[in-house]
């Protein structure tokens, strides 16, 4: 169910800058918001959406 919901807030943004580090992705939009993409050794793959003030809007396994 959260991986809709971050699918839809995710829609439509503008992607100012990309890190596409090693098991991490960061994609900092223009309207401020973070979304980022971490694989853990564990195998686990967690997706979050942070809002300007660095707080997180969503966070989701995938």
């Amino acid at each position: 169910m959260n991986k809709e919901k971050l699918e839809a807030l995710l829609q439509g943004k503008t992607i100012s800058q990309a890190d596409l580090s090693r098991g991490t992705v960061k994609l900092f939009f223009s309207d401020g918001t973070v979304f980022e993409r971490e694989k853990t050794c564990e195998g686990v793959i967690v997706a979050s959406l942070f809002g300007a003030d660095g707080k997180v809007i969503l966070s989701s396994r995938i």
